[in-house]
């Protein structure tokens, strides 16, 4: 459908003709006396094609004036965002240096690297440790979340007080499906990543459930190393130091696959292993493929301007005037 911004300038077309041919038109048999030579002139085809240009050519000019555009309806298919909420867990333990530099920056570098692939998402992210806080609710501003994740660390929960020590990931799992609640999304995920096992709050199987029954999708990444061994780290000092229960023996790796792969399960999505950066990586990227691609049929009116194509229209008319009319003026001789 043809429209205009200025409709108005149109009815400018039949005065700006008149102007032209009444004041600005070629007399050429003025110059001649010869009553057959000025008939002739006047009737020439070719005087009239000249006419025809200009007509066309003021016309052309007032529907460029006028802000003339055509639209028109189509059908696209627009990609859907989801809602995928990040739970991490920032326990002390996620210190320990079986990654280099530390579990804790290694992950973070990644999920920031995943963050960036998803560019048209709600992507939000909940902190826990013995207790779980939502650090960013759902949002777009990606620049803003990979800025918030660069500063997370063990101390910003004061884990050395009563309650908020420890790996409560029933407490985390359940915020995570809270905060999906009433939210409208063709996709809801919530990507579990932790470095231990549930030693606080009740069973995370329980949560699971609950988030199936929402139809949210659960991937849970374990990460650290599964050999064993002493948790340590190195403090301010460059001096190793290890972690200790409150009985003041030495935790050990202690990430609970079992449990892990219990509430994937449940979900009916998948639990994954992280032991280095490369494989935490390769996890991220594979949860990204499995993340659906969800797409709707939309009706959207597409507007294209015909200010530069009739502009480019209105040079090429003028210039043909202007080789027509100087055809005419040589052909017989009329300067």
């Amino acid at each position: 459908m043809i429209s205009f911004s200025l409709p108005i300038v149109l009815f400018l077309i039949p005065v700006a003709i008149w102007i032209w041919y009444y004041f600005f038109r070629e007399k050429f048999w003025f110059n001649y006396p010869n009553n057959l030579i000025a008939k002739y002139l006047i009737n020439e085809k070719y005087i009239k094609i000249l006419w025809i240009l200009r007509i066309i050519i003021v016309i052309t000019l007032f529907c460029i004036l006028s802000g003339i555009s055509f639209s028109y309806s189509r059908i696209v298919k627009e990609i859907k965002s989801q809602d995928i909420m990040i739970v991490f867990d920032i326990s002390l333990s996620m210190l320990a240096e079986d990654m280099i530099p530390n579990r804790l920056e290694v992950a973070k570098g990644v999920i920031k690297n995943f963050i960036t692939s998803r560019n048209q998402d709600q992507i939000g992210l909940i902190i826990f440790a013995g207790k779980p806080f939502v650090s960013v609710p759902f949002s777009t501003d990606y620049s803003g979340i990979k800025n918030i994740i660069s500063g997370l660390s063990p101390y910003l929960i004061r884990q050395d007080l009563p309650g908020l020590s420890g790996t409560n990931i029933w407490d985390a799992l359940t915020l995570a499906i809270m905060t999906h609640s009433g939210r409208i999304s063709p996709e809801k995920s919530i990507i579990l990543l932790t470095d231990g096992r549930a030693n606080i709050g009740i069973k995370p199987q329980i949560a699971a459930q609950e988030a199936k029954e929402n139809n949210i999708k659960i991937y849970t990444i374990g990460i650290g190393s599964l050999s064993g061994g002493e948790l340590s780290y190195t403090n301010t000092y460059w001096e190793k130091t290890y972690f200790y229960d409150e009985k003041w023996n030495k935790l050990q790796n202690d990430l609970d696959e079992v449990m892990m792969k219990e509430i994937s399960n449940i979900s009916n999505w998948e639990y994954f292993h992280a032991e280095n950066k490369l494989k935490l990586d390769s996890i991220f990227s594979e949860i990204e493929k499995k993340l659906p691609i969800v797409k709707e049929d939309i009706l959207k009116q597409v507007t294209l301007d015909l200010s530069f194509p009739l502009l480019v229209l209105l040079f090429i008319l003028i210039l043909s005037e202007r080789l027509m009319l100087s055809k005419i003026i040589q052909k017989y001789q009329l300067y």
